[in-house]
């Protein structure tokens, strides 16, 4: 099948099915609206050919020159595309599911909202790529490259990042049960973004600007927040045992449930925090700005709070006895009305 039978046969409406086109020269074609099974591209020349709205299975394209291809709304079911180059690529709205990309290249290439699902894109290239509200849906993602890409309100689901290059601006990205552990994230720009449920054990924020970020039930077991921007921070039923915040900025960020013990805290600003039921035994405080703070149902066991700033401070129904102030002035000891109210057991 030649160049003008396969567009003439898309056009007519045809399944084109078991045909190679193996180093052929399809550069420039309209081959949108395409049905596609069981056919072979390896190292041929599309670029520039619009794929548009067209569904491919089981399709190989390992080693092709797809640059400039656009392929809008297309489906690429089971495909092979390792090794093969999109450089320049318009993907949008595109979907490939369990496809192979392993190195293969995405350099600029427009992603948005474009959906990767099951594939294998270990050594992948994407520096500079448009992935606005891309989504990486269990992903092997091994030595990818993201440098310079938009990841604004991109999805990453259930993807091992650690060796993956990401940055060095993120805003409003997800990050739902990712392995991001030992990961640097220091001096980086993370916006409003999603790190729900991640894998952060040992990870580094330090200067990092972390505003308004969702770390609720993230593992941070040694993360290092040192001098971290990050107000209005959610770290609910997180775990940041001996984790690093000293000299974080973080007010009004919310600690409800979170696992604190033995993290470091030193000449952090806590201002209006909520750190309601969370497990502080043997965290330091030193000098921490916990004007406003809530400690309420809090455990401070072992805590060092010396010379930690208090105003309007609360600690109602915490445990407190064997941690260490240089003074309470500020502090605000047990609400007995609130307490009776907690404590109230129905008679019936």
């Amino acid at each position: 099948m030649n160049r003008d039978q396969l567009v003439n046969d898309i056009r007519n409406g045809e399944v084109i099915t078991r045909v190679d086109f193996a180093g052929v020269d399809l550069s420039g074609l309209d081959l949108s609206g395409a049905v596609m099974e069981r056919v072979g591209f390896a190292k041929a020349n599309l670029t520039g050919t619009k794929m548009r709205q067209s569904t491919l299975k089981d399709c190989d394209f390992e080693g092709a020159n797809l640059s400039g291809v656009d392929v809008h709304a297309a489906t690429f079911d089971h495909g092979n595309f390792s090794g093969a180059r999109l450089d320049g690529a318009s993907l949008v709205l595109a979907n490939f599911v369990e496809s192979r990309m392993e190195k293969a290249s995405f350099v600029k290439a427009k992603c948005t909202v474009t959906g990767f699902i099951k594939c294998k894109m270990a050594g992948a290239d994407l520096r500079e790529a448009d992935c606005d509200r891309g989504r990486f849906v269990e992903v092997d993602l091994a030595n990818a490259d993201f440098t310079g890409a938009v990841l604004d309100k991109a999805t990453f689901f259930r993807t091992d990042l650690r060796t993956t290059k990401i940055g060095p601006k993120l805003n409003l990205t997800i990050f739902f049960e990712v392995n991001l552990s030992g990961k640097d994230f220091s001096k980086m720009e993370l916006t409003v973004c999603q790190l729900m449920q991640a894998d952060l054990t040992n990870a580094n924020f330090e200067g990092a600007n972390i505003k308004q970020c969702n770390f609720k039930g993230a593992k941070l077991v040694g993360a290092k927040f040192t001098g971290a921007t990050g107000p209005l921070c959610l770290f609910v039923e997180a775990n940041c045992g001996k984790a690093t915040f000293a000299g974080a900025k973080l007010p009004q960020s919310i600690f409800m449930d979170a696992d604190l013990s033995i993290a470091d805290f030193s000449s952090a600003n806590l201002e209006q925090c909520i750190l309601t039921n969370s497990k502080c035994m043997g965290a330091k405080f030193v000098g921490t700005n916990l004007t406003y703070a809530d400690f309420s149902h809090a455990d401070l066991d072992a805590a060092d709070l010396s010379h930690a700033k208090f105003f309007r401070t609360r600690l109602h129904q915490a445990k407190y006895a064997t941690a260490q102030f240089s003074s309470r002035s500020g502090i605000l000891g047990d609400d007995e009305e609130l307490a009776e109210a907690e404590n109230y057991k129905p008679p019936y």
